[in-house]
């Protein structure tokens, strides 16, 4: 069983009681892939945004952990829907479709986070996030992903790598996941250095005032995946 990864900020964040939205199961994989014979041959039609909304579906109940379902009857019907989608990846070959890898990328998240056979989920992760980075490793938003599954995971050197990489293609927002991952590794103040960079980039943010003040009073713990 996974834990939390990152800090648990003492009067920083307040979980909210309220009831997770109702999850939408899948009626059956001809929602997004369909099959038509003509003239002895089999031919497929693939619906990406069908499957975009289906991916969006799962991530509002399971892009981070702990998941949030209102019963484990529906987390249970989520599982069985994320395999049946992954049976695209079996079905049709998307090595070269980057709107179609990114949504898989996605999906192997997904899937780890409800704890589908994480080991598997870990290693398609990677080899579609590897197939990713083939086609478009100037992507800020890609290593930024990439980063924070990573560190969800306790990969905290590839997820500093990537981190750091987000920031040097312009992803400001990256520097938080940067401290949080410093932060995980015992190393305040590079973590606090890269806070501060990310509080004059964004010195609105409530959040991360308080996150500064409680990482410099040391009232705070940490739980590691």
């Amino acid at each position: 069983m996974k834990k939390l990864w990152g800090i648990a900020l003492l009067c920083v964040g307040m979980l909210s009681g309220a009831m997770a939205e109702p999850y939408t199961p899948i009626k059956s994989l001809e929602e997004i892939l369909s099959i038509r014979e003509e003239g002895g041959k089999y031919f497929v039609n693939f619906d990406l945004d069908k499957l975009q909304e289906a991916v969006l579906n799962f991530e509002k109940h399971a892009r981070t952990y702990p998941v949030t379902f209102d019963s484990r009857m529906e987390q249970q019907q989520a599982i069985d829907d994320v395999i049946l989608v992954d049976m695209l990846s079996v079905i049709y070959p998307f090595n070269e479709d980057i709107g179609t890898l990114q949504l898989f990328l996605r999906l192997n998240a997904v899937a780890y986070n409800l704890d589908h056979n994480p080991l598997e989920s870990l290693k398609r992760f990677d080899k579609t996030a590897n197939l990713l980075l083939e086609l478009k490793e100037d992507d800020a938003s890609l290593h930024n992903f990439i980063a924070n599954f990573q560190a969800s995971t306790g990969q905290y050197e590839y997820a500093k790598t990537h981190f750091k990489r987000a920031i040097e293609l312009g992803d400001t927002h990256s520097y938080y996941g940067l401290g949080l991952v410093y932060l995980s590794q015992d190393q305040d103040e590079k973590a606090l250095e890269a806070f501060k960079v990310y509080q004059k980039h964004f010195p609105n943010t409530r959040m991360i005032d308080e996150v500064i003040k409680t990482v410099e009073s040391g009232n705070y713990s940490i739980e590691s995946p």
